[in-house]
């Protein structure tokens, strides 16, 4: 999207601001908006023609990737966590030899190895938080990384499955998955 973004109205303290994409400082699940606490309430794109109709066949094929494999037919959350990558931040394992063998000992699949990326829905799965239940939340029986809503979710419930989530893949994996989401009032 950062690609193709080309301005953003973002609501900033209690003001709608416009922002080029230059200002967004986009980059992987990351933006100004992260660090200003704005409210995006409009965004404008520069889109180019496709005289092949191929962006609709693309189109397609994502949409049916996502019907496939995420939660339909109730509210959710989104995606809660960044996937993780390697090298990590300081803060996190060095992604050399030892930290390789102890992911795949741990049955990490080689193609999330290969690109360093471990899927924040695979490593929740892992650890058997798809389908745990708080409340009216649930972590999605379609997606890991999905927390969905019967109707009658807390904000509390849903923290308290991000908490459990990130504690058990902790402690299987020695991971620290990181909320892509913003939390607004905690």
């Amino acid at each position: 999207m950062k690609d193709v973004v080309e301005s953003v109205e973002a609501l900033v303290d209690g003001e709608v601001h416009t922002f080029s994409n230059a200002e967004c400082k986009f980059r992987y699940r990351h933006s100004i908006f992260k660090e200003n606490g704005g409210i995006v309430v409009g965004v404008t794109l520069k889109l180019k023609p496709d005289a092949e109709r191929g962006g609709v066949k693309k189109m397609m094929e994502y949409l049916d990737k996502r019907n496939k494999t995420q939660p339909k037919g109730a509210a959710s959350t989104g995606c809660i966590f960044k996937n993780y990558e390697f090298p990590p931040k300081v803060d996190q394992p060095l992604a050399d030899a030892p930290f390789l063998e102890t992911m795949r000992a741990k049955s990490v699949p080689e193609e999330f190895l290969t690109k360093k990326r471990i899927s924040a829905g695979w490593l929740i799965e892992q650890v058997g938080m798809k389908g745990a239940k708080v409340g009216g939340a649930e972590v999605s029986a379609a997606h890991g990384n999905f927390i969905v809503n019967s109707g009658h979710a807390t904000a509390a419930d849903v923290r308290t499955l991000i908490v459990n989530s990130k504690e058990k893949v902790a402690g299987k994996f020695g991971i620290d998955l990181e909320e892509e989401i913003q939390y607004i009032g905690f």
